[in-house]
């Protein structure tokens, strides 16, 4: 496990229970913001790892468990209604405007 990484804790290789606890523990002691992002990455490790999609496990496997590319996932807005975004010439814009902006 350690030659190939921390991005790789559950991977093809897992590493066991209580390894994998003491390395969550060092790494959410040393540093809370460091060890959010990189837990994140395990998310879509660990579903690839069940896909029965074998060609998106090829394609994304070796590189999320060697580290040249970060994965992570995002949940949000599920119970509002309509859609969270709308497409755009550009790409895609929130449907409503930031809480933030409309403070009074």
């Amino acid at each position: 496990m350690f030659l190939r990484g921390l991005f790789g804790l559950f991977g093809p290789d897992e590493v066991p229970g209580r390894a994998a606890r003491e390395i969550y523990e060092i790494l959410a002691g040393a540093c809370g913001v460091t060890f959010f992002v990189w837990v994140q990455h395990h998310a879509p490790v660990r579903l690839l790892q069940a896909s029965p999609n074998a060609g998106l496990r090829q394609r994304w496997i070796p590189r999320l468990v060697s580290g040249q590319v970060l994965g992570g996932v995002a949940f949000a807005h599920l119970r509002r209604p309509g859609p969270a975004a709308r497409s755009w010439p550009a790409g895609w814009r929130a449907a409503t405007p930031s809480p933030a902006r409309h403070r009074g």
